[in-house]
């Protein structure tokens, strides 16, 4: 196992990756609650394990390295002092918004996982801690399942060789982020790794809007989940941890609530090319924040399109190719597949992308672009509402294939 992160890029050959496969968090979800959960629909968890076995198993015929999150968590649990394992119980049980008359049960159920039921214990911390399980006869969830914990790329980023620990915008997945949080404290591996940004800020900020194009220059949407002031905090945060990235991109999408981050509006896939959702053409515009300045502050680039934009981050070294969701077959199919994430690819290598195989106009796009496609099912996944990208964060790419 490698030591810290490395990701530099979002197109250079993936090494290791973090994913988590779905499972019984999603077997009671409340339909009438949905947006509660920020789910589309009501998932066959079964089918959605399937699918993801199948996702996994495409990494790992092209050599990528997959470490499941709750295991990663779990070697960090081991590792770790028990008087911070019980601050850690506290802090969940608390942003969990139990009944203060339940608070106590709930946190003394959950130490009683902690010695010798630790696997048991991760468990309950993502499928949700039932009233069953503080001996009351009701029917649901005293502390609710984190249902999107399947998208890994959210709660936390690889930023070149630091990482963000990110506060979400709804309570629903903040747990999610204590996690995240925690695992980063205490394994071995990522412990000693500098933050960049911290789930304790003020302004919400999410991995799905954060893509490291290259060595010096960083894009973050500016999106429903990211607001601009998030992004300026980021880039003082980088400044002061002496990163190596020079400027940050910021590129506002629509603030459509099913279609949260600028990974489902724009996404890179090979060296010159770039998936995008016609749909967000009117909304895109564009700043340039200096990460070297004395004063950090947007630069609104004016009359900007997005093949000048693209110009400017990355010179004449290309002409860029932007690629249309839905092949621009016809505007229902481009809503179809711009719902279901049809910029939502996880570049393994530059030109080699996976992603759902329902996105079909999307596919045949990107095949006559020169992209190849490893298409899995994804019909339960989606309904989550991610693609590829979305279920993973890359902790290791080679450097080979950035565009320095």
């Amino acid at each position: 196992m490698r030591n810290g992160v490395n990701v530099f890029s979002e197109i250079g050959p993936l090494k290791e990756v973090v994913v988590q496969c779905p499972g019984r968090e999603l077997e009671n979800f409340d339909i009438a609650k949905r947006d509660k959960y920020l789910m589309d629909g009501d998932i066959d968890y079964l089918e959605a394990i399937r699918e993801h076995k199948a996702f996994v198993k495409i990494l790992k015929k092209y050599a990528v390295r997959v470490y499941y999150f709750d295991r990663l968590f779990s070697y960090a649990w081991k590792k770790t002092e028990l008087k911070y394992k019980k601050r850690f119980l506290h802090k969940f049980v608390e942003e969990a918004k139990v009944r203060k008359n339940h608070r106590r049960a709930v946190y003394n159920y959950l130490c009683t996982l902690i010695k010798n039921r630790h696997r048991v214990l991760i468990r309950k911390l993502i499928e949700g801690v039932t009233y069953h399980n503080i001996d009351l006869h009701r029917q649901g969830f005293v502390a609710d399942p984190l249902d999107n914990i399947y998208f890994q790329r959210d709660t936390y980023s690889s930023i070149g060789n630091t990482v963000s620990i990110h506060r979400m915008k709804y309570h629903i997945r903040q747990r999610e982020s204590l996690l995240s949080e925690f695992l980063f404290k205490f394994h071995p591996r990522f412990k000693r790794i500098k933050k960049v940004y911290s789930r304790n800020e003020k302004l919400a900020i999410e991995g799905g809007d954060i893509f490291p194009y290259n060595q010096q220059t960083l894009v973050v949407g500016v999106s429903e989940r990211t607001s601009l002031n998030a992004i300026l905090k980021l880039a003082n945060n980088l400044k002061k941890s002496r990163s190596p990235y020079q400027q940050i991109v910021a590129i506002n999408v629509p603030k459509a609530g099913r279609l949260m981050h600028l990974d489902t509006w724009l996404t890179m896939v090979d060296y010159d090319k770039f998936i995008y959702s016609p749909n967000a053409v009117k909304n895109f515009k564009f700043w340039i924040i200096n990460i070297r300045a004395k004063k950090i502050v947007p630069e609104l680039i004016k009359n900007a399109t997005l093949k000048g934009v693209l110009k400017i981050i990355f010179g004449n070294r290309f002409k860029p190719i932007l690629i249309p969701v839905g092949n621009n077959k016809n505007k229902f199919v481009v809503d179809r597949e711009t719902k279901y994430d049809g910029t939502n690819y996880l570049v393994i290598r530059p030109g080699l992308v996976v992603g759902y195989d329902r996105n079909r106009e999307t596919n045949k796009a990107l095949k006559k672009a020169g992209v190849h496609v490893l298409a899995f099912r994804g019909d339960e996944l989606s309904l989550g509402e991610g693609n590829a990208r979305c279920m993973s964060m890359p902790i290791w790419r080679s450097n080979w294939g950035i565009n320095e």
